[in-house]
Protein backbone atom coordinates (compact mmCIF):
# COMPACT_ATOMS: atom_id res chain seq x y z
CA UNK A 1 0.00 0.00 0.00
CA UNK A 2 2.73 2.25 1.08
CA UNK A 3 4.56 1.60 -2.63
CA UNK A 4 1.28 2.37 -4.70
CA UNK A 5 0.83 5.45 -2.57
CA UNK A 6 4.33 6.84 -3.23
CA UNK A 7 4.31 6.07 -6.70
CA UNK A 8 1.20 7.77 -7.11
CA UNK A 9 2.53 10.84 -4.90
CA UNK A 10 5.32 10.80 -7.12
CA UNK A 11 3.71 10.82 -11.11
CA UNK A 12 1.42 13.75 -9.80
CA UNK A 13 4.23 16.21 -8.14
CA UNK A 14 6.53 15.32 -10.96
CA UNK A 15 4.20 16.54 -13.67
CA UNK A 16 2.56 19.25 -11.74
CA UNK A 17 6.40 20.34 -10.79
CA UNK A 18 7.18 21.21 -14.27
CA UNK A 19 4.60 22.95 -15.34
CA UNK A 20 4.45 26.62 -16.14
CA UNK A 21 3.27 29.21 -13.12
CA UNK A 22 0.34 30.40 -15.19
CA UNK A 23 -1.12 26.66 -15.32
CA UNK A 24 -4.03 25.85 -13.64
CA UNK A 25 -4.01 23.09 -11.11
CA UNK A 26 -6.68 21.39 -9.14
CA UNK A 27 -7.40 18.56 -6.47
CA UNK A 28 -10.28 16.22 -5.16
CA UNK A 29 -10.88 14.14 -2.52
CA UNK A 30 -13.48 12.37 -0.31
CA UNK A 31 -15.13 9.87 1.17
CA UNK A 32 -17.48 7.37 -0.64
CA UNK A 33 -19.92 4.41 0.74
CA UNK A 34 -21.85 1.93 -1.62
CA UNK A 35 -24.08 -0.52 0.63
CA UNK A 36 -26.90 -3.14 0.00
CA UNK A 37 -28.75 -6.16 0.71
CA UNK A 38 -30.37 -8.94 -0.87
CA UNK A 39 -33.17 -11.28 -0.46
CA UNK A 40 -31.11 -13.93 -0.58
CA UNK A 41 -29.37 -13.23 2.39
CA UNK A 42 -26.18 -11.84 0.86
CA UNK A 43 -25.36 -7.96 2.36
CA UNK A 44 -22.25 -5.84 1.60
CA UNK A 45 -20.82 -2.28 1.82
CA UNK A 46 -17.77 -0.97 0.06
CA UNK A 47 -16.07 2.48 0.51
CA UNK A 48 -13.15 4.40 -1.43
CA UNK A 49 -11.36 7.39 -1.24
CA UNK A 50 -10.58 8.85 -4.19
CA UNK A 51 -7.46 11.13 -4.79
CA UNK A 52 -7.54 12.95 -7.83
CA UNK A 53 -4.66 16.15 -9.24
CA UNK A 54 -4.67 17.54 -12.48
CA UNK A 55 -3.65 20.78 -14.28
CA UNK A 56 -5.04 22.84 -17.19
CA UNK A 57 -2.28 24.71 -19.27
CA UNK A 58 -3.51 26.76 -22.29
CA UNK A 59 -5.02 23.77 -24.81
CA UNK A 60 -3.26 21.14 -22.87
CA UNK A 61 -4.74 18.92 -19.38
CA UNK A 62 -3.45 16.50 -17.42
CA UNK A 63 -5.26 14.09 -14.91
CA UNK A 64 -4.30 11.42 -12.58
CA UNK A 65 -6.76 9.41 -10.57
CA UNK A 66 -6.64 6.97 -8.31
CA UNK A 67 -8.34 5.39 -5.01
CA UNK A 68 -7.91 3.60 -1.81
CA UNK A 69 -11.03 1.12 -1.02
CA UNK A 70 -12.33 -1.32 1.25
CA UNK A 71 -14.83 -4.31 1.07
CA UNK A 72 -16.87 -6.03 3.31
CA UNK A 73 -19.53 -8.62 2.21
CA UNK A 74 -21.65 -10.98 4.57
CA UNK A 75 -22.95 -14.08 2.60
CA UNK A 76 -25.53 -16.11 3.53
CA UNK A 77 -24.41 -19.32 5.74
CA UNK A 78 -21.01 -18.18 5.07
CA UNK A 79 -18.60 -16.11 7.68
CA UNK A 80 -18.61 -12.30 6.23
CA UNK A 81 -14.61 -11.36 4.55
CA UNK A 82 -13.26 -8.38 3.88
CA UNK A 83 -10.52 -7.23 1.66
CA UNK A 84 -8.77 -3.56 0.86
CA UNK A 85 -5.98 -2.17 -1.31
CA UNK A 86 -5.08 0.80 -3.41
CA UNK A 87 -7.11 0.33 -7.41
CA UNK A 88 -5.49 0.96 -10.45
CA UNK A 89 -4.02 4.84 -11.04
CA UNK A 90 -5.79 6.18 -14.08
CA UNK A 91 -4.11 8.85 -16.21
CA UNK A 92 -5.49 11.30 -18.90
CA UNK A 93 -3.74 13.44 -21.41
CA UNK A 94 -5.46 15.31 -23.81
CA UNK A 95 -4.29 18.28 -26.06
CA UNK A 96 -7.40 20.26 -28.22
CA UNK A 97 -6.71 22.12 -31.54
CA UNK A 98 -9.48 25.03 -31.62
CA UNK A 99 -9.86 27.58 -34.28
CA UNK A 100 -6.91 26.68 -35.93
CA UNK A 101 -8.42 24.22 -38.88
CA UNK A 102 -11.73 23.89 -40.83
CA UNK A 103 -12.72 21.23 -37.46
CA UNK A 104 -11.79 21.20 -33.93
CA UNK A 105 -9.53 18.50 -32.67
CA UNK A 106 -9.29 16.85 -29.64
CA UNK A 107 -6.00 14.48 -29.13
CA UNK A 108 -6.04 11.98 -25.73
CA UNK A 109 -4.37 9.22 -24.45
CA UNK A 110 -5.32 7.28 -21.45
CA UNK A 111 -3.44 5.19 -19.21
CA UNK A 112 -4.31 2.32 -16.67
CA UNK A 113 -1.43 2.02 -14.60
CA UNK A 114 -1.56 -1.71 -12.61
CA UNK A 115 -0.61 -0.18 -8.96
CA UNK A 116 -3.72 -2.14 -7.68
CA UNK A 117 -4.68 -5.60 -6.03
CA UNK A 118 -5.19 -8.42 -8.79
CA UNK A 119 -5.24 -12.23 -7.93
CA UNK A 120 -7.84 -11.78 -5.71
CA UNK A 121 -10.10 -15.01 -4.21
CA UNK A 122 -12.50 -15.86 -6.94
CA UNK A 123 -15.40 -15.21 -4.03
CA UNK A 124 -14.10 -11.80 -3.09
CA UNK A 125 -13.87 -10.68 -7.76
CA UNK A 126 -17.43 -11.76 -8.34
CA UNK A 127 -18.74 -9.92 -4.75
CA UNK A 128 -18.18 -6.84 -6.83
CA UNK A 129 -18.20 -7.23 -9.99
CA UNK A 130 -21.79 -5.88 -10.45
CA UNK A 131 -21.75 -2.43 -11.05
CA UNK A 132 -25.63 -1.73 -10.04
CA UNK A 133 -24.17 -2.36 -6.36
CA UNK A 134 -20.45 -1.15 -6.04
CA UNK A 135 -18.70 1.60 -7.65
CA UNK A 136 -15.10 -0.15 -8.26
CA UNK A 137 -15.94 -3.41 -9.54
CA UNK A 138 -12.62 -4.26 -9.85
CA UNK A 139 -9.45 -3.51 -7.77
CA UNK A 140 -7.08 -4.22 -9.89
CA UNK A 141 -6.20 -5.24 -13.72
CA UNK A 142 -3.51 -4.89 -16.36
CA UNK A 143 -1.09 -1.71 -18.16
CA UNK A 144 -3.63 -0.44 -20.58
CA UNK A 145 -2.66 2.05 -23.44
CA UNK A 146 -6.02 3.80 -25.16
CA UNK A 147 -5.02 6.81 -27.63
CA UNK A 148 -8.30 8.78 -29.16
CA UNK A 149 -9.04 11.84 -31.33
CA UNK A 150 -12.35 13.74 -31.83
CA UNK A 151 -12.93 15.68 -34.57
CA UNK A 152 -15.70 18.30 -33.81
CA UNK A 153 -17.79 20.68 -35.92
CA UNK A 154 -20.73 23.07 -35.84
CA UNK A 155 -22.60 24.82 -38.20
CA UNK A 156 -24.42 27.58 -36.34
CA UNK A 157 -26.80 26.15 -33.71
CA UNK A 158 -25.80 22.81 -35.01
CA UNK A 159 -23.00 21.07 -33.28
CA UNK A 160 -21.10 17.75 -34.36
CA UNK A 161 -18.80 15.63 -32.93
CA UNK A 162 -16.90 12.10 -34.02
CA UNK A 163 -14.10 9.73 -32.29
CA UNK A 164 -12.04 6.40 -32.48
CA UNK A 165 -10.31 5.07 -30.12
CA UNK A 166 -8.45 1.55 -29.52
CA UNK A 167 -7.36 0.36 -26.16
CA UNK A 168 -4.51 -2.03 -25.86
CA UNK A 169 -5.12 -4.10 -22.72
CA UNK A 170 -2.52 -6.12 -20.30
CA UNK A 171 -2.55 -9.19 -18.94
CA UNK A 172 -3.21 -9.36 -15.18
CA UNK A 173 -4.58 -12.18 -12.82
CA UNK A 174 -7.86 -12.25 -12.53
CA UNK A 175 -8.72 -14.18 -9.37
CA UNK A 176 -6.59 -16.84 -7.96
CA UNK A 177 -8.03 -18.95 -10.53
CA UNK A 178 -7.84 -17.08 -13.27
CA UNK A 179 -3.65 -16.05 -13.54
CA UNK A 180 -1.94 -14.78 -16.95
CA UNK A 181 -5.25 -13.27 -18.57
CA UNK A 182 -5.03 -11.54 -21.19
CA UNK A 183 -8.00 -9.55 -22.20
CA UNK A 184 -8.89 -8.62 -25.54
CA UNK A 185 -8.27 -5.26 -27.13
CA UNK A 186 -11.15 -3.18 -28.44
CA UNK A 187 -11.80 -0.53 -30.93
CA UNK A 188 -14.48 2.06 -29.65
CA UNK A 189 -16.43 4.40 -31.88
CA UNK A 190 -18.75 7.20 -30.68
CA UNK A 191 -20.73 9.86 -32.42
CA UNK A 192 -22.78 13.08 -31.02
CA UNK A 193 -24.84 15.65 -32.18
CA UNK A 194 -26.13 18.56 -30.48
CA UNK A 195 -28.66 21.69 -31.19
CA UNK A 196 -29.43 24.63 -29.55
CA UNK A 197 -32.91 25.09 -30.21
CA UNK A 198 -33.04 28.56 -28.35
CA UNK A 199 -31.92 30.04 -25.31
CA UNK A 200 -33.67 27.78 -23.05
CA UNK A 201 -34.00 24.64 -25.02
CA UNK A 202 -31.16 21.95 -26.07
CA UNK A 203 -31.31 18.43 -27.67
CA UNK A 204 -28.72 15.75 -28.45
CA UNK A 205 -28.01 12.60 -29.66
CA UNK A 206 -25.67 10.55 -29.08
CA UNK A 207 -23.97 6.72 -29.42
CA UNK A 208 -21.07 4.53 -29.48
CA UNK A 209 -20.30 1.20 -30.69
CA UNK A 210 -16.99 -1.07 -29.48
CA UNK A 211 -15.60 -4.56 -30.83
CA UNK A 212 -13.67 -6.66 -28.63
CA UNK A 213 -10.68 -8.53 -29.77
CA UNK A 214 -10.36 -12.40 -27.72
CA UNK A 215 -9.22 -12.50 -24.69
CA UNK A 216 -7.18 -15.60 -23.44
CA UNK A 217 -6.34 -17.36 -20.34
CA UNK A 218 -2.56 -18.43 -19.92
CA UNK A 219 -2.15 -18.48 -23.79
CA UNK A 220 -5.47 -19.92 -24.66
CA UNK A 221 -8.38 -18.79 -26.36
CA UNK A 222 -10.81 -18.21 -23.29
CA UNK A 223 -13.37 -16.11 -24.39
CA UNK A 224 -14.73 -13.24 -26.89
CA UNK A 225 -17.20 -10.74 -25.88
CA UNK A 226 -19.86 -9.52 -28.28
CA UNK A 227 -20.12 -5.63 -30.09
CA UNK A 228 -21.82 -3.45 -27.65
CA UNK A 229 -23.66 -0.84 -29.01
CA UNK A 230 -25.08 2.01 -26.87
CA UNK A 231 -27.51 4.63 -28.39
CA UNK A 232 -29.63 7.97 -26.59
CA UNK A 233 -31.30 11.48 -27.18
CA UNK A 234 -30.97 13.77 -23.97
CA UNK A 235 -33.06 17.35 -23.70
CA UNK A 236 -32.26 20.17 -21.54
CA UNK A 237 -34.34 23.52 -20.44
CA UNK A 238 -32.30 26.35 -18.65
CA UNK A 239 -33.24 29.28 -17.23
CA UNK A 240 -31.12 31.62 -15.36
CA UNK A 241 -31.55 30.12 -12.13
CA UNK A 242 -33.06 26.16 -12.68
CA UNK A 243 -32.83 23.90 -15.41
CA UNK A 244 -34.48 20.26 -16.06
CA UNK A 245 -33.55 17.66 -18.27
CA UNK A 246 -34.07 14.04 -19.51
CA UNK A 247 -32.49 10.96 -21.22
CA UNK A 248 -32.79 7.94 -22.45
CA UNK A 249 -30.41 5.42 -23.11
CA UNK A 250 -30.29 2.14 -24.52
CA UNK A 251 -27.75 -0.48 -24.45
CA UNK A 252 -27.74 -3.78 -26.91
CA UNK A 253 -25.05 -6.19 -26.67
CA UNK A 254 -24.26 -9.10 -29.52
CA UNK A 255 -23.04 -12.55 -28.92
CA UNK A 256 -20.94 -13.56 -27.04
CA UNK A 257 -18.05 -16.46 -28.20
CA UNK A 258 -17.55 -18.89 -25.28
CA UNK A 259 -15.46 -22.56 -25.29
CA UNK A 260 -17.19 -25.38 -26.24
CA UNK A 261 -16.55 -29.22 -24.61
CA UNK A 262 -13.47 -29.37 -26.83
CA UNK A 263 -11.98 -25.73 -25.32
CA UNK A 264 -12.70 -24.42 -28.50
CA UNK A 265 -14.54 -20.57 -29.02
CA UNK A 266 -17.65 -20.73 -30.79
CA UNK A 267 -20.65 -18.17 -30.85
CA UNK A 268 -23.34 -18.85 -27.97
CA UNK A 269 -26.60 -20.49 -28.34
CA UNK A 270 -28.85 -17.37 -27.52
CA UNK A 271 -27.89 -14.32 -25.84
CA UNK A 272 -26.43 -14.16 -22.68
CA UNK A 273 -27.43 -10.74 -22.66
CA UNK A 274 -30.76 -8.70 -22.44
CA UNK A 275 -31.44 -5.53 -24.31
CA UNK A 276 -30.94 -2.96 -21.38
CA UNK A 277 -32.75 0.44 -21.23
CA UNK A 278 -32.00 3.53 -19.23
CA UNK A 279 -34.50 6.60 -18.70
CA UNK A 280 -33.21 9.81 -16.01
CA UNK A 281 -34.90 12.92 -14.95
CA UNK A 282 -32.47 15.05 -13.51
CA UNK A 283 -32.88 18.99 -12.35
CA UNK A 284 -30.60 21.60 -10.64
CA UNK A 285 -31.42 24.60 -8.60
CA UNK A 286 -29.29 27.41 -7.68
CA UNK A 287 -30.40 28.47 -4.24
CA UNK A 288 -27.84 31.20 -3.63
CA UNK A 289 -24.61 32.31 -5.52
CA UNK A 290 -22.92 30.33 -3.68
CA UNK A 291 -24.95 27.20 -3.62
CA UNK A 292 -26.83 24.47 -5.98
CA UNK A 293 -28.88 21.36 -5.50
CA UNK A 294 -29.07 18.69 -8.00
CA UNK A 295 -31.58 16.01 -8.21
CA UNK A 296 -32.38 12.92 -10.22
CA UNK A 297 -34.60 9.81 -11.02
CA UNK A 298 -33.53 6.76 -13.05
CA UNK A 299 -35.35 3.92 -14.17
CA UNK A 300 -33.43 1.15 -15.62
CA UNK A 301 -34.88 -1.76 -17.57
CA UNK A 302 -32.61 -5.28 -18.31
CA UNK A 303 -35.11 -7.67 -20.44
CA UNK A 304 -34.53 -11.34 -19.92
CA UNK A 305 -32.02 -12.87 -22.12
CA UNK A 306 -32.67 -15.39 -24.94
CA UNK A 307 -31.78 -18.86 -23.13
CA UNK A 308 -35.14 -21.22 -22.03
CA UNK A 309 -35.77 -20.32 -18.30
CA UNK A 310 -34.42 -24.40 -17.32
CA UNK A 311 -31.34 -23.37 -18.80
CA UNK A 312 -28.08 -22.06 -16.15
CA UNK A 313 -27.16 -19.07 -18.64
CA UNK A 314 -30.90 -18.15 -17.92
CA UNK A 315 -30.93 -14.70 -16.79
CA UNK A 316 -34.37 -13.22 -15.94
CA UNK A 317 -35.75 -10.01 -15.98
CA UNK A 318 -34.49 -6.80 -13.59
CA UNK A 319 -36.19 -3.27 -13.28
CA UNK A 320 -34.32 -0.58 -11.09
CA UNK A 321 -35.43 2.23 -9.97
CA UNK A 322 -32.65 4.85 -8.30
CA UNK A 323 -32.90 8.29 -6.64
CA UNK A 324 -30.56 10.89 -6.33
CA UNK A 325 -29.81 14.70 -4.72
CA UNK A 326 -26.26 16.72 -4.55
CA UNK A 327 -26.04 19.90 -3.09
CA UNK A 328 -22.83 21.73 -4.00
CA UNK A 329 -21.22 24.65 -2.38
CA UNK A 330 -18.76 27.44 -3.36
CA UNK A 331 -16.89 27.53 -0.32
CA UNK A 332 -14.44 30.42 -2.20
CA UNK A 333 -13.40 31.35 -5.28
CA UNK A 334 -10.80 28.63 -5.12
CA UNK A 335 -12.24 25.75 -3.10
CA UNK A 336 -15.89 23.48 -3.63
CA UNK A 337 -17.63 20.88 -1.64
CA UNK A 338 -20.43 18.91 -2.09
CA UNK A 339 -23.04 15.59 -0.68
CA UNK A 340 -24.48 13.10 -2.68
CA UNK A 341 -27.07 11.23 -1.67
CA UNK A 342 -28.54 8.10 -3.38
CA UNK A 343 -31.08 4.77 -3.04
CA UNK A 344 -32.11 2.52 -5.14
CA UNK A 345 -34.29 -0.77 -5.15
CA UNK A 346 -33.58 -3.51 -7.89
CA UNK A 347 -36.67 -6.30 -8.33
CA UNK A 348 -35.46 -9.38 -10.09
CA UNK A 349 -38.00 -11.44 -11.77
CA UNK A 350 -38.09 -14.85 -10.79
CA UNK A 351 -35.11 -17.70 -11.95
CA UNK A 352 -35.90 -20.97 -11.87
CA UNK A 353 -32.66 -22.73 -12.63
CA UNK A 354 -30.59 -19.90 -10.05
CA UNK A 355 -32.58 -18.93 -7.20
CA UNK A 356 -29.39 -16.41 -6.12
CA UNK A 357 -29.64 -14.49 -9.61
CA UNK A 358 -32.85 -14.18 -9.28
CA UNK A 359 -33.24 -12.25 -5.82
CA UNK A 360 -34.38 -8.71 -5.59
CA UNK A 361 -31.98 -6.21 -3.49
CA UNK A 362 -31.51 -2.55 -2.30
CA UNK A 363 -28.89 0.02 -1.77
CA UNK A 364 -27.48 3.38 -1.38
CA UNK A 365 -24.61 5.44 -1.61
CA UNK A 366 -23.18 8.33 -0.28
CA UNK A 367 -20.25 10.61 -1.21
CA UNK A 368 -18.93 14.01 0.33
CA UNK A 369 -15.99 15.88 -1.91
CA UNK A 370 -14.28 18.84 -1.94
CA UNK A 371 -12.07 19.99 -4.64
CA UNK A 372 -10.27 22.86 -4.80
CA UNK A 373 -8.51 24.86 -7.82
CA UNK A 374 -4.91 26.94 -7.52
Amino acid sequence: MRTTMTCILFLAVSVLAIVPAEAETYGRTGFHIDWWNSDSGEDGFQYHIPIEAGLDYRNFYFKVLSAYAYNEIDPDNESSRSFDGFVDTKVNLAYESVAKLPVDLLFALDLNLPTGKTGLDARDTISIADPDKATITRMGEGFNVNPNISVLKHWGALFTAVGVGYIWRGSFDAADTMEDYDPGNALNLTGAVDYIFNSQWTGRLFGSWTRFETDELAGVDYYEPGDVTIVGAAVTYARATWELGGMVKAIFRDKDERQNSFGVLQPEAENYFGDEWITEINGRVQITDRMDVKAWIQYLTIDENDYPTTDPYYLSEREKTLFGCELVGRLTARWEAGLRLQGYFMEVDNNPSNSAAGSDFDGGSATLWVSARF
